[in-house]
């Protein structure tokens, strides 16, 4: 079994998840949760773990019937990449994959989908991505239930309040980013950076590997040793890290809704010029929630444009 990671698409980067099926807790101070509950009528049956605990950990469990939906937009998606119809892509992919890189592949979108369903049903404004185990054996008509587990933005100090100076060769988004990153005062989780810092590590192999590059071809070309690159790969994790919590306690502070604008933004940000074929990965590949993340960010960068940047 792997762990899937669902590794947050950023500007020039790429991800390549890698098996660790480590999972640690720690108690943290988190921003209070509205009743961490399925709400009456939900599609899934959702049970959280510990709410008291970071990450918030559940047991996600879907009916047979509801695992097919979710199956069948993986399977359309399968078609769409190997440029077959529905009717022909599943004798497509038992020719090309083995029947445990046909379940992962099945299985990693049906539950990346109820993954993030579920903690939006549940209320949680989280970091990063859920994590959950995709077993090797997987049959897509039966009912499934499985552990996910996701980070919520931590209760630290922001001011929001103070104007921001912009720099010299600053947008005022870009001071607006800055400032707040800069403002974030608090104890950060430990197992919170400690997950940041190994998927930049997984994003830094994934862009290694789009070049063709080796890693110590890198460290010869740079002239680097692989303490350097550790600490280079810990500060840029950090960094994004405390922008993101800035951003998402602004945005939840200051009860700020995001809009379709802030959406395209996002994706312009991310892929400039494909945006439709960019929100159609996202959403066929069970990462709607790392859009509404950029989103939720737009818009309280924007916020923070209209209302401090002087």
């Amino acid at each position: 079994m792997h762990v899937n990671r669902m590794v947050a698409v950023r500007s020039a980067r790429s991800s390549s998840p890698q098996p660790d099926a480590r999972m640690h807790f720690v108690e943290i101070p988190s921003v209070p949760l509205a009743h961490l509950r399925a709400p009456e009528g939900a599609l899934m049956d959702i049970k959280v773990i510990d709410e008291n605990r970071s990450p918030i950990e559940c047991v996600v469990s879907l009916s047979a019937e509801e695992t097919a939906v979710l199956a069948r937009g993986a399977w359309i998606r399968m078609a769409r990449l190997l440029k077959t119809d529905d009717e022909h892509v599943r004798e497509k992919v038992d020719a090309m994959f083995t029947r445990r890189e046909k379940a992962q592949a099945v299985a990693g979108i049906v539950m990346a989908n109820a993954a993030h369903q579920a903690f939006d049903t549940l209320g949680v404004t989280f970091l990063l991505t859920p994590q959950f185990v995709v077993p090797d054996e997987w049959d897509e008509d039966q009912a499934i239930s499985f552990t996910t587990r996701a980070f919520p933005v931590p209760d630290m100090e922001l001011d929001l309040e103070s104007p921001i100076a912009v720099g010299e060769d600053e947008t005022p988004e870009e001071a607006a980013r800055r400032a707040l990153r800069q403002r974030l005062h608090g104890t950060m989780p430990q197992a919170l950076l400690d997950e940041a810092v190994k998927e930049r590590r997984e994003e830094f192999r994934g862009e290694l590997a789009s070049k063709g590059q080796t890693y110590r071809e890198y460290r010869i070309e740079h002239g680097v040793k692989p303490a350097e690159v550790e600490e280079r790969l810990e500060a840029e994790a950090r960094k994004t890290l405390e922008e993101d919590i800035a951003l998402d306690l602004t945005f939840m502070r200051k009860g700020l809704e995001a809009t379709e604008d802030d959406e395209f933004a996002a994706l312009s940000r991310l892929k400039p010029g494909s945006e439709i074929e960019l929100k159609r990965e996202f959403l066929e590949t069970g990462h709607a929630c790392l859009l509404r993340q950029e989103a939720r960010r737009g818009a309280a960068v924007r916020w923070a444009v209209e209302n401090l940047v002087r």
